[in-house]
């Protein structure tokens, strides 16, 4: 299961009321001002952003999954919703990949890629490389 992590960028009244049920929810919540993005490039592992505005500077710093609150107001119920989406399609990514050396098997394609080219594989080879991959 993916440790997650929620960043809330320059939202403080939703980071407020997001840490008053931090305990009902599942992730850990972290609070980042505009001024912190525009001097770094974050990658916080298997967290979200939340962005209450569309702004394409901010998007291009970032290298984690977004979501962009642009309909506002939102029910809590729905922004769980959606957060809870997120972290299913990053978990269904994460985990559809497995990497081996300079090659990377893409396990719902069956394909083994070195740089932009690529093979099909059979259930047979995949199992095959992933169990010798294992076993040094």
């Amino acid at each position: 299961m993916i440790a997650k992590t929620i960043c809330i960028v320059n939202s403080k009244i939703l980071y407020e009321l997001l840490n008053e049920l931090k305990e009902e929810l599942n992730f850990d919540l972290i609070e980042i001002n505009l001024k912190d993005i525009s001097k770094n490039s974050f990658n916080i592992k298997n967290s979200i952003f939340i962005l209450l505005n569309n702004n394409l500077s901010f998007k291009r710093k970032l290298e984690n999954e977004i979501l962009l609150l642009n309909e506002l107001p939102i029910s809590l119920p729905k922004l769980i919703e959606k957060i809870n989406i997120l972290y299913l399609k990053m978990s269904f990514k994460t985990q559809s990949k497995i990497l081996i050396n300079n090659y990377e098997i893409n396990l719902n394609t069956r394909r083994i890629y070195l740089n932009d080219k690529f093979i099909d594989l059979t259930e047979k080879e995949i199992k095959l490389i992933s169990y010798l991959s294992l076993k040094k």
